[in-house]
């Protein structure tokens, strides 16, 4: 037995339209772990367990032993009485959704559409994971960054799940700000309400609140009537005490251009500011040479800066 007829037992067993002989020799095998089973207390070690039993039975190498591997798997399922409850991930191992990235550089910010029409501004230096399509019981994304979501109300929850915290939504939006390298990983809310699950706590966040963990001490502390800072999703650019030659660096990336300025004095001056998704390339040039006084020419894609 290969591994494609493999996948289409599993598929018309977990479909219920599987052979009778093929549902017979499986349930016999179900029948057996009942029996003898020994299954861990822990919910969520049986759920490891089983998948990895599955996923290593599932493999080209395996042929006729996979019966034995792969049914004493999904006994263990039944052994906490919940063999349906593991169908979803055994579904998605056999048929694998491939999965998009997106990253965002620094300074820049980004909206992307999500594949149930939810929208998602990424801040810049965020990473964001998600599938082509959502399948299964939630719609499940990964984030590490800071991004804003308006999520579309569905009944499948909407999961973000960050590097410290953990978000689920029905239909709302929030900003979630979570990274590796934040030691204050925060969710604030605009509309609705989220449950945000840090390691063993849920905490319920509504309009106009926001939620912070501080890693350090290990708390977690609830801002009620709290003003959301949203200035900087509708910009393109945001800089935060940035020297200009990395304004005219990043300037270089989105525009295509190349810029050239010897003076040190003007490269290591400071900017603080934000720029539009709607101001021009010339817009742009034009707030800087006001603002610091500079004399700029330009000739094609070519910009000297003086």
């Amino acid at each position: 037995m290969n591994i494609i007829q493999l996948r289409k037992i599993i598929n018309s067993y977990l479909s219920g339209k599987a052979a009778s002989k093929e549902k017979q020799l499986i349930d016999q095998y179900l029948q057996q772990a009942w029996e003898n089973r020994q299954a861990p207390d822990d919910t969520e070690i049986q759920r490891l367990l089983v998948l990895d039993n599955l996923r290593n039975a599932m493999r080209p190498r395996m042929y006729i032993r996979w019966i034995s591997a792969a049914a004493a798997s999904l006994l263990l399922l039944v052994t906490a009485g919940t063999a349906w409850h593991y169908s979803e991930e055994l579904e998605e191992w056999v048929h694998p959704i491939p999965m998009k990235q997106v990253y965002v550089a620094k300074y820049r910010v980004q909206k992307i559409m999500l594949p149930d029409s939810s929208v998602a501004i990424l801040n810049g230096g965020t990473l964001i994971e998600y599938p082509a399509t959502f399948h299964g019981k939630h719609r499940t994304v990964k984030v590490n960054g800071e991004a804003y979501f308006d999520v579309v109300p569905d009944k499948h929850p909407f999961v973000i799940n960050g590097p410290n915290l953990r978000v689920t939504v029905l239909g709302t939006s929030f900003i979630l700000t979570d990274s590796m390298q934040t030691t204050k990983p925060a969710v604030s809310v605009k509309t609705g309400k989220v449950a945000v699950s840090v390691a063993s706590i849920t905490q319920q966040v509504g309009a106009a609140e926001e939620l912070v963990y501080d890693l350090q001490k290990n708390q977690i502390n609830l801002i009620r009537q709290q003003e959301i800072d949203m200035d900087w999703i509708t910009k393109s650019m945001v800089f935060d005490d940035n020297t200009l030659q990395e304004v005219f660096t990043t300037i270089e990336h989105v525009y295509h251009v190349n810029i050239s300025c010897d003076n040190d004095n003007i490269r290591h001056q400071r900017f603080t500011g934000a720029f539009e998704s709607t101001d021009t390339l010339e817009d742009m040039l034009r707030v800087l040479s006001v603002s610091y006084r500079l004399h700029l020419t330009k000739h094609n894609n070519s910009i000297v800066i003086r």
